[in-house]
């Protein structure tokens, strides 16, 4: 490199970026190059390492450079490996120069004029003897001469990008010193700025736990000065240097692994409209997943996931900006000061990554763009503090406003209180007199009531003990007493007539309906007459006798015959009834209108076989006609369902299991009708 036109004092410092030699997997000290500049000889002394000798451009990672090796599988290079770097360079008068280096992947010796003037790490031809480190180093160069000579030696098997990375720095030793001070002091201030806001923000969170907004939003800060202190200028090695490398990366990689998760759950969280659950959790599940694999391998194996994040990252930023210009639109807060900041932090991510890549050679700029961004983000969220507490201050105005009206209002009303107050003595005398009225006359209608369900409950038929079938029932009024009535009667053995009914109506008035339907029912039980017919019976008397009530009823009548293992049944408008056999279940449709509706009314006559292990369940409509506490109706389709589910049980076990799915809809909500159910099984 010819610097002879170059003058340090008026152009600054100079990079020295270009064209190296570059040897693969050569460890060439500088006496040897020295000695076969020197050999008379130039084929005999070159032998060894002249067929090696490459140009590789300066800065970039060796990798995928063609080494033009004999075997294909080495002839393009990965990052592991170890090669000597040389540079030659030109200069008219000497100065006082200095060196800046930055990070070599991952372990380099540096030799200036054939003098080891800078090290890190040790660099090595395998894994073993190669030990890894990170160090960006000044090396002063007093009184260079007209020509000075470079040579580096490189190793690295720890890290997926090995060679020289960063860009040499040749200048001034009082303007390589300033640099580098300008850069640790750029370092220290970010990192600082980061830190503080990510605390203060943690603090924030610790005060009011139901924003997690702050709680994200400072873990996302502290993830970035972790970041700035392990990058650039690595002043975390200053403050540590005795850090071991494999830690160091670990801390890289985990802080820029999870910016992603911290900053997707914070827009989430001031953004929640505007956000995809799905699409932020996969986010946080997988760079999570990402992180958890960068503390458990090898630095040489989690560093290839790098692209991976930056890719995550690049469509984290997208999608932010989605968010951002959605937000914007329905004037959410901060949107527009979000929208400014992400936009300006993509661009900026999207050179860092080309730059990363070395497709770009404009430099890294992160911390600034996430300094920008959690700057404006700060603002937004003490914007929203300072308006929380406005209306905090607001609030307390009008509470104090409000106590001194009441307290006006107060005086004014202990004088109406007195006046009320006499009033309301008289009032008083004269309720209770009342309510001793109110409680005499309920507890005559109560000890009615007691009556009246105590005559109800005993003519409800017991059990009875039929061979081969097997009868269950269930009784329960909404009330003291009920509107549903049910008999069951053997007329002759293997012969038994069920008849069950529900009045319209509720309470006492549906109960003596009732009275009336089983006094009818009474007088016609026994005839051996078709259900049909018999129905058609119980209507025309009980239109004549009870048409000055002007009420009716539903009723299922069955006649069960286990002698030839049928049933007949007749149905007066009452809701279909079940018939579970062996080839499933059966719906026992009503076969004519109410009772007491029309006097010479025709009810159909329906049979079907009852074999052994077949159930009967009649029911009245209060057991489906009920709603919980959302209007919710349980219904005849649930009911059925129900039945075909548990039906295959005990006819108990089928039953009870029934009204505890009824229950739990209900799930503590009163009952609004009477419930009859009844279950039969042939044995």
């Amino acid at each position: 490199m010819d610097l002879r036109e170059w003058d340090f004092e008026k152009d600054g410092i100079l990079e020295l970026d270009g064209e190296w030699e570059f040897y693969w997997k050569e460890i060439i000290s500088p006496a040897q190059f020295s000695n076969s500049e020197n050999c008379k000889s130039q084929k005999q002394c070159l032998s060894g390492f002249s067929e090696k000798k490459k140009f590789i451009q300066v800065p970039r990672p060796w990798n995928g450079f063609d080494a033009n090796e004999a075997d294909e599988s080495q002839k393009i290079i990965s990052g592991d490996g170890f090669a000597t770097y040389r540079l030659k360079i030109l200069t008219v008068k000497p100065f006082t120069l200095a060196l800046k280096t930055g990070t070599f992947a991952t372990a380099y010796i540096l030799y200036l004029n054939g003098v080891r003037t800078s090290s890190a790490g040790e660099v090595g031809e395998n894994q073993i003897t190669s030990k890894p480190k990170y160090s960006p180093r000044i090396i002063l160069l007093p009184n260079v001469k007209s020509e000075m000579e470079i040579v580096i030696h490189v190793s690295n098997f720890h890290h997926k990008k090995g060679g020289m990375w960063n860009s040499i720095q040749l200048g001034l030793e009082n303007e390589i010193h300033d640099l580098r001070e300008r850069n640790i002091f750029v370092d220290i201030f970010l990192t600082g700025s980061f830190l503080v806001m990510g605390f203060y923000h943690l603090g924030l969170f610790t005060i009011r736990k139901k924003d997690r907004s702050t709680l994200y939003f400072g873990l996302f800060c502290i993830c970035i000065s972790i970041f700035t202190m392990v990058n650039g200028e690595m002043y975390l090695y200053k403050m540590f240097p005795g850090m071991p490398f494999a830690l160091s990366l670990k801390l890289d990689h985990l802080a820029v692994y999870l910016c992603p998760p911290f900053a997707i759950l914070f827009i989430s969280r001031i953004f929640p409209d505007e956000t995809n659950k799905i699409i932020c959790g996969s986010v946080v599940y997988l760079t999570f997943v990402l992180a958890f694999l960068v503390l458990i391998l090898p630095t040489g194996v989690f560093t290839h996931i790098m692209p991976v994040i930056e890719i995550i990252i690049l469509a984290s930023c997208l999608y932010s900006v989605y968010i951002a210009i959605v937000a914007s639109i329905h004037n959410r807060q901060g949107a527009k000061s979000f929208l400014l900041g992400i936009g300006v932090f993509f661009i900026i991510a999207l050179n860092d990554v080309l730059f990363e890549n070395h497709i770009i050679a404009t430099g890294f700029f992160t911390p600034f763009g996430l300094f920008f961004v959690i700057f404006l983000q700060s603002f937004v969220l003490s914007m929203r503090f300072s308006r929380a507490f406005l209306i905090s201050e607001n609030l307390t105005i009008d509470l104090e406003r409000n106590n001194k009206e009441l307290s006006e209002l107060k005086d004014s009303l202990e004088i109406k209180v007195e006046e009320r107050t006499e009033q309301l003595e008289k009032a008083k005398i004269f309720a209770e007199e009342e309510h001793r009225k109110s409680e005499s006359l309920l507890f005559t209608i109560r000890k009615d009531l007691q009556v009246a369900r105590k005559i109800q409950r005993t003519i409800l038929p017991r059990l009875l003990d039929i061979r081969y079938l097997n009868i269950n029932t269930k009784y329960m009024p909404m009330t003291e007493v009920g509107g549903d009535i049910y008999n069951i009667e053997e007329l002759r053995p293997g012969f038994v007539r069920i008849f069950i009914a529900d009045a319209t109506g509720h309470g006492m008035q549906a109960a003596l309906v009732t009275m009336c339907i089983l006094a009818e029912y009474q007088h016609i039980r026994k005839y051996e007459i078709p259900p049909s017919e018999l129905l058609g019976l119980l209507n025309s008397q009980f239109c004549r006798n009870y048409n000055f009530l002007k009420s009716f009823f539903t009723c299922f009548l069955v006649d069960v015959d286990l002698g030839t293992n049928r049933i007949c049944f007749a149905s007066a408008g009452h809701p279909p009834q079940v018939l579970l056999g062996k080839t499933g279940m059966e719906l026992l449709h009503r076969t004519g209108p109410l009772v007491g509706i029309k006097e010479n009314a025709i009810f159909k006559l329906n049979e079907k076989e009852f074999q052994n292990g077949d159930k009967l369940f009649l029911f009245t409509d209060g057991i489906f006609e009920e709603f919980n506490s959302i209007k919710e109706e349980f219904g005849e389709e649930r009911l059925y369902s129900l039945i075909r589910e548990y039906g295959k049980d005990s006819l108990e076990s089928s039953m009870e299991k029934i009204l505890a799915e009824l229950d739990e809809f209900l799930n503590g909500y009163e009952k609004q009708d009477d419930i009859t159910f009844l279950g039969i099984s042939h044995l």
